[in-house]
């Protein structure tokens, strides 16, 4: 009877939630109301990691009071999903006015005051889900004080082109679905407690409480073992947690999960980069590219981690980088219109990092008017971010990124950029999301991000000549920097960063205060860091390097530390050598150190040292003279 069918807006939602259930006879198995998953914190080893059986492992990674999964799933009526047995429905309810032969096998609706009708499917003699029709359409605060009280948390459920069609929560196992074309809930369904939910979650809040996102993420594991979806979005959230060994741990095993995974790959080539091993994250880029049937989605965002991961390296090639931001850009840019959220999202996404690529290649290349050009790539982000913000529900980090990676340009510009307008709503930004959040690994990320912003700050205010502006912010920069480096796992490129800032703070107090004792404070934190291995991602700044110690030589010498003064300065000039020969720096760099040096032991009374010295620098600057 054509009247007594299901509701088309019932139809589509059950449609969605039957595309996340893995099978019925898989979720029948209930916990016991109040079971809880303890949370990663008290796990090991890590998730996903493969243990010498082959089994899937937990997780080892301590999380600041992380959260546990606690599930209490709710009965309708004294009836379960997933427990209830049809004679179970026959005793509690009776009769059904409708069933099978009306609406379908193993279909029943029921007459349940004060509801319009209650609808019930059967699957191998139990309940398998129930569908309550509210009898006026309730808001979502009232339907949950109703139905869910004490909700641990919740998830919206969206169709594919990303419109909201209810709230799902997991742990109950409730979903409310929302009446056509409003934000009212018109119908509640009881299903059994649903793995594929806690994974909605975990990715709709990987940003915004990521030690939530991982609980969740630990029971999908528990219930499906090798599950590579999640395993890859654990991977995700330990990597921008600047957690790298954990990162590596997940995303490794999910490529065991699912070796040909495209985007499994690229996360991986993002982790091999920030690690610093440069030439294996661009031949796994490349690997993706040559890929076929590539996803046109995947290759957008394969062409602009493969750009970042050329301007980031070692020899800094910016040329060929910005060849692959704009192809980025010109691949990604159609699909913004698509009518599928998931591919729309990931183009935007694309769009941001590539425009902020394009602006990044062309303020540390070599391009004429950067003060013109750069702007217009900033908007560009900028403008990009906004609508995925605004229209696509992205996290509101987002514009701190934009705002970083604009004071990078502005440091690459050498100051050509204004940074002021930038630092300060960078420092405003950052300050409302850090207060905002309760999840200790988004502040840190957040303090991260704005640590990094305010050391290009601090570079660009130097090559502007505001001095007094760059040292007043120092202090923000050092407060943010080593807080986050706290919960981040120690990487050589972190521990360069930090050492680099407080070198550029004690340089100065060398250089524009005059003040030495000060700025030897500021270089004995700085040496314990500089003097460490290189990261690949400073061999291309090797000279600098040199002439940072060379600098700090002086200083020493200024308070009469002069056997440091002597050591500092020669290991500089062998810096400087070593740039020389790996030819990032011209050979003219060597005169200073090797002057200094003459300059040291002369006045120490060793004059072969100082005449042998002087010798090499007049070598150097005579073809200057001619």
């Amino acid at each position: 009877m054509e009247g007594h069918r299901m509701p088309p807006f019932y139809t589509l939602l059950f449609a969605v939630f039957l595309r996340l259930v893995f099978s019925a006879g898989a979720l029948a198995q209930l916990p016991a109301s109040g079971d809880a998953i303890a949370p990663i914190a008290n796990r090991s080893p890590h998730i996903g990691e493969q243990t010498r059986s082959g089994e899937t492992a937990d997780a080892a990674r301590s999380v600041d009071s992380a959260p546990a999964v606690r599930l209490d799933p709710v009965a309708f009526h004294d009836i379960q999903p997933g427990v209830s047995t049809i004679a179970d429905l026959d005793a509690k309810w009776g009769a059904p006015v409708r069933d099978g032969k009306e609406l379908g096998a193993g279909q029943r609706m029921y007459e349940i005051a004060p509801f319009k009708q209650v609808e019930v499917s059967l699957d191998q003699g139990k309940v398998l889900s129930i569908v309550a029709h509210l009898d006026r359409p309730a808001a979502l605060a009232e339907a949950t004080e109703r139905f869910v009280p004490r909700a641990a948390g919740s998830v919206e459920v969206l169709d594919d082109a990303g419109q909201t069609l209810g709230v799902a929560f997991p742990e109950r196992g409730v979903v409310f679905a929302y009446a056509p074309g409003a934000k009212d809930v018109a119908q509640v369904l009881f299903d059994p407690i649903d793995v594929e939910s806690f994974y909605m979650r975990a990715e709709r809040y990987k940003d915004l409480a990521p030690q939530q996102s991982l609980a969740d993420l630990e029971f999908v594991l528990q219930k499906r073992g090798k599950h590579g979806p999640a395993l890859a979005l654990a991977a995700q959230i330990f990597y921008h947690a600047g957690q790298l060994a954990d990162a590596t741990a997940q995303i490794d095993a999910a490529l065991q999960v699912e070796p040909a995974t495209a985007a499994y790959r690229l996360t991986k080539a993002e982790i091999l980069g920030e690690s610093g091993d440069f030439t294996s994250a661009q031949q796994t880029c490349r690997q993706v590219l040559q890929q076929p049937n590539l996803p046109t989605e995947v290759k957008a965002r394969a062409l602009c981690l493969l750009g970042d991961v050329l301007a980031n390296g070692p020899k800094r090639d910016y040329t060929s980088a910005i060849k692959h931001h704009l192809a980025a850009i010109q691949t990604a840019e159609p699909l913004t219109m698509s009518s599928r959220a998931v591919i729309r999202r990931a183009a935007k996404h694309t769009l941001v990092l590539a425009n902020l690529g394009v602006a990044n290649d062309i303020a540390w290349g070599y391009w004429q008017q950067k003060e013109k050009v750069v702007p217009k790539w900033l908007v560009a982000a900028h403008e990009a971010a906004e609508d995925l913000i605004n229209h696509e529900g992205a996290d509101e980090s987002l514009h701190l990124l934009v705002l970083r990676r604009a004071l990078a340009a502005s440091a690459g510009t050498q100051g050509k950029l204004d940074p002021v307008a930038w630092t300060k709503e960078v420092v405003q930004t950052a300050r409302r999301l850090i207060d905002q959040s309760e999840d200790p690994w988004r502040r840190s990320r957040l303090e991260w991000e704005v640590g990094l912003a305010l050391y290009d700050a601090l570079q660009a205010d130097q090559a502007r000549g505001y001095h007094d502006h760059a040292l007043s912010n120092s202090s923000l920069v050092v407060k943010y920097l080593e807080s986050s480096l706290q919960h981040r796992q120690a990487t050589a490129n972190g521990t360069h960063l930090l050492g680099r800032l407080y070198f550029r703070i004690g340089a100065i107090h060398a250089v524009e205060l005059n003040d030495h004792r000060m700025a030897v404070t500021w270089f004995q934190k700085a040496l314990p860091l500089l003097e460490r291995p290189l990261p690949a991602t400073a061999l291309a700044d090797m000279g600098r390097l040199g002439e940072s110690f060379v600098s700090m030589g002086i200083s020493f010498w200024e308070i009469n530390q002069r056997n440091e003064a002597i050591r500092l300065t020669q290991h500089g000039l062998a810096l400087v050598t070593q740039g020389v020969k790996n030819r990032v720096v011209d050979e003219d760099a060597l005169t200073v150190p090797y002057s200094n040096l003459a300059f040291m032991h002369r006045e120490l009374g060793n004059a072969r040292q100082a005449d042998g010295y002087a010798e090499l620098a007049s070598r150097l600057d005579a073809p200057q003279r001619q």
